[in-house]
């Protein structure tokens, strides 16, 4: 913990899938939208499941998805339908970018109390 953060917040893997589809047609090219829509339908069949779910997903795609690197729902942890992020794979940098989507999906719903 980062005592500016004044925050106390743990984070742990509850799962890992490998979309490996040969045609991914989750993530549009150059439609950061509907590819955060599709990919926010696909989490929602995810938490329908009886398997251990989780408050949010993040979807790592190498696919170029104009504009910033991430995206996420303002507040999304509140709404599961709204509580995956989509982020482009740029190696290293990605945990920067995730932590800061994450952050988005949040920290921003703290203060709102959902």
């Amino acid at each position: 913990m980062d005592p500016s953060l004044e925050s106390n917040m743990i984070l742990v893997i509850v799962r890992m899938i490998l979309y490996a589809e040969k045609r991914d047609v989750m993530v549009r090219r150059g439609d950061a939208r509907r590819s955060l829509e599709n990919v926010n339908k696909w989490n929602r069949k995810m938490l329908s499941s009886k398997d251990v779910n989780h408050d949010v997903a993040v979807w790592l795609t190498p696919l170029d998805i104009r504009g910033p690197s991430g995206y996420a729902p303002v507040s999304g942890v509140c709404y599961p339908a709204r509580s995956c992020a989509l982020n482009r794979d740029e190696g290293s940098t990605s945990a920067f970018i995730i932590a800061h989507e994450v952050a988005h999906m949040y920290l921003v719903a703290q203060l709102r109390r959902c």
